[in-house]
C-alpha cells in the first residue's frame, strides 16, 4: 500500500479499471472473485501487484549448495560450496543502463545462455527504483488492447525453480 499512497495517478487508473469490471459484469448478477481477479479483465491490477512485489523485495535471495564442481563465468566453484543468489539486487540491476556491465560476462557464458539467458525477459527500460506498473503492460499495436506480461522483466519475489516459495500460489 505504501507505493499506492504515494502515486495518486496510479490509484485513479486502478480504480477506473476495477470500476469498469464491476460495471461490465454486474448487470443482474454480482461480480465473482474469479471475474475480478482475471488477468484478462484486470491487467492493470496484475501489473500493480507485480510492481509492488518487485519493489518490496519480499525475499532478498535464496541459497543453494553446489552438488558438484561447476564452472561459472570463468570461475571454478567446488562441490559443497554454499551459493547465495540475491534476487532483489539482480532485479534492480537488470536495466538498460547496466546493460554494458551485464553483457561484459557474455564471452564467458555458454552459447545457449548468451541466447536464452534472460528467459524471454527484457531489461527494464525505465529506472528500477521507481514505482511504475506500466512496465508490466503490453499493448497490442493492432487492437490497442492492454494485457499483463508476467515476463516483461526481471522479478523473482518468491524465488524460482524447484525450491521456490510454496506460498507463491497463494499470493
Amino acid at each position: 500500500m505504501k507505493f499506492l499512497t504515494e502515486a495518486p495517478d496510479i490509484q485513479r487508473a486502478l480504480r477506473k479499471e476495477l470500476h469498469g469490471v464491476v460495471t461490465d459484469e454486474s448487470e443482474g448478477s454480482p461480480v465473482t472473485f474469479d471475474e475480478m481477479m482475471s488477468p484478462e479483465k484486470t491487467p492493470y491490477l496484475e501489473a500493480v501487484v507485480a510492481e509492488i512485489l518487485r519493489l518490496s523485495i519480499v525475499a532478498g535471495g535464496s541459497t543453494r549448495q553446489a552438488t558438484q564442481q561447476i564452472d561459472f563465468l570463468g570461475h571454478t566453484i567446488p562441490a559443497g560450496t554454499n551459493l547465495v543468489y540475491l534476487s532483489g539486487l539482480a532485479c534492480f540491476n537488470a536495466s538498460v543502463e547496466n546493460e554494458g556491465r551485464l553483457r561484459s560476462f557474455d564471452s564467458k557464458r555458454t552459447e545457449t545462455l548468451q541466447k536464452n539467458g534472460a528467459g524471454g525477459r527484457e531489461l527494464w527500460k525505465t529506472p528500477t527504483n521507481e514505482f511504475e506498473p506500466e512496465r508490466w503492460i503490453k499493448v497490442d499495436s493492432a487492437t490497442g488492447k492492454k494485457s499483463f506480461d508476467p515476463k516483461a522483466g526481471f522479478s523473482f519475489p518468491f524465488g524460482f525453480g524447484l525450491r521456490a516459495c510454496p506460498g507463491k500460489q497463494l499470493a
